[in-house]
């Protein structure tokens, strides 16, 4: 050990108390417990019994075998490496795996029937002209307004502006409201026209900039010569396995599950040498000193322990959608349809009780056994999400009624399944990463406090992990 590196761990370790269990303050605590350049005593506190926050999963048995049950997210994106980074540090390489390459289509509900995407078209930009002048999906004139968007003179949208603004200007109201909207309620369970393009799809305005959106795409595409690569990873056990590993490899970290944090308070003596400058109450009566409290959770439940600290911080607008998600197991031959794709989207003209529909087993191998079929029905979202508070059997009902429609099924499920996701997913408005910004600059009063996690830079798996190793930098660096 070099003496610098020794001379750091004579001095007191540094506290950090990290509230949350999520997949941000998981990756966070790995990080700081593996430090070698400071002593670090971490603490998590989790609220709930488990840890994983929206990562839920489950091993569901059955007389056919073992389903796997993502009841959340199932799978991050490749092209933000920190997730699949992660999983190698992790040991996980082997488990990574990418989407049925046979299926990775996605059908649309177009008059009440279910109809291939047309090939090379992404969120309304097309990059097959032949694909899309063939399809009867949208009127000619959708199509020749898609494919004249390069003509389309640069918008003038200031700091931000939402995603169905952008490419209803861009490619027109049709493709928008057809693909985007669906889109989006599933992503995020909120409304195209209140997302913030800059926080969802920062690449289309450097497209925009640079020449066009369809010129950028088609180049992708050329420079893929003609392969078509999985968009997604997952884990051959679910998104679960990563959770699990990653709660089992924090074994210099004092976790608590069932501890939700109730205060956070400046400690008196915080200007004396080596002492706290914060302190953390939990539920239970415990109290942690910290010299770094970080806030993973949603801004919702962050909010009100910070504003007990400084009631002057900017949150305006951080807003959360609801959704639940309904899972179905059937004998193979009970399903009509070929299920040759990733699922379905339903535009809102169609007036379906679902927004959206994954078959899981044609998605991700090893989901359901052999024989048989697992796919879930998404509900709720902004605009409906009273129906996230409906029962479980009005929520499987519904899933199940539109499904039977849509994919010609018979008889009974093998199991079904209800998960809801009350206020957990962020609807960043226009302006989000702005007001973020404007947060963490107005947190810069309070040495030693952080926020960090979904619904801040980004909402993806791979968001909250690069946003830990970035708290993580900055505290080891402090």
């Amino acid at each position: 050990m070099s003496a610098e590196i020794a001379s750091s761990f004579t001095a007191a370790p540094t506290r950090v108390v990290i509230i949350g269990g999520g997949i941000t303050g998981l990756a966070l605590a790995r990080k700081l417990q593996e430090s070698t350049a400071k002593a670090v005593e971490v603490t998590l506190l989790e609220a709930a019994d488990v840890l994983g926050g929206n990562l839920r999963g489950e091993i569901i048995p059955s007389k056919f075998g073992d389903f796997i049950v993502d009841h959340g997210p199932d799978s991050w994106v490749i092209a933000k490496p920190e997730a699949t980074a992660l999983c190698r540090e992790l040991g996980l390489g082997d488990a990574l795996i990418e989407t049925t390459e046979a299926n990775r289509g996605v059908f649309l509900v177009h008059q009440g029937e279910l109809r291939p995407m047309p090939e090379g078209l992404a969120l309304g930009i097309p990059t097959r002209v032949r694909s899309l002048l063939t399809t009867d999906l949208f009127s000619w004139k959708a199509k020749a307004r898609m494919l004249l968007e390069p003509l389309v003179p640069k918008g003038k949208w200031g700091d931000d502006v939402s995603v169905g603004e952008f490419l209803e200007r861009r490619i027109g109201i049709e493709p928008t409201e057809t693909l985007v909207a669906p889109l989006l309620g599933g992503i995020f369970a909120g409304d195209a026209y209140e997302i913030s393009l800059k926080t969802a799809f920062p690449q289309f305005l450097a497209d925009e900039k640079n020449s066009s959106l369809v010129r950028a795409a088609m180049k992708r595409r050329k420079m893929l010569a003609g392969k078509k690569p999985s968009a997604f990873h997952s884990l051959r056990g679910g998104i679960r396995q990563l959770v699990d590993t990653l709660a089992a490899s924090l074994t210099k970290t004092a976790v608590r599950t069932g501890a939700r944090a109730v205060a956070v308070a400046r400690s008196t003596d915080s200007d004396s040498q080596n002492k706290p400058r914060w302190t953390v109450s939990t539920d239970a009566g415990e109290s942690f000193p910290a010299d770094h409290v970080v806030f993973t959770g949603p801004s919702w439940s962050s909010k009100p322990l910070l504003d007990a600290i400084d009631a002057t911080l900017p949150w305006e607008q951080f807003q959360f959608g609801s959704a639940a998600t309904a899972f179905f197991a059937f004998p193979r031959s009970a399903v009509a349809h070929s299920l040759q794709g990733t699922g379905f989207i339903i535009p809102k003209r169609e007036g379906r009780g679902i927004l959206a529909g994954t078959w899981v087993s044609s998605k991700w191998a090893g989901r359901a056994p052999e024989g048989t079929v697992l796919m879930r029905a998404f509900l709720g979202g902004k605009g409906n999400g009273a129906l996230v508070d409906e029962s479980d059997e009005v929520l499987a009902s519904t899933g199940l009624a539109e499904l039977r429609t849509l994919l010609g099924i018979s008889g009974e499920p093998i199991f079904s399944r209800v998960y809801r996701f009350k206020d957990a997913s962020p609807n960043p408005r226009p302006g989000h990463l702005e007001r973020v910004k404007a947060l963490r600059t107005a947190l810069g009063k309070h040495p030693g406090l952080h926020v960090a996690g979904n619904g801040y830079d980004g909402a993806g798996i791979p968001d909250c992990v690069r946003q830990a190793n970035t708290v993580a930098a900055q505290i080891l660096a402090g």
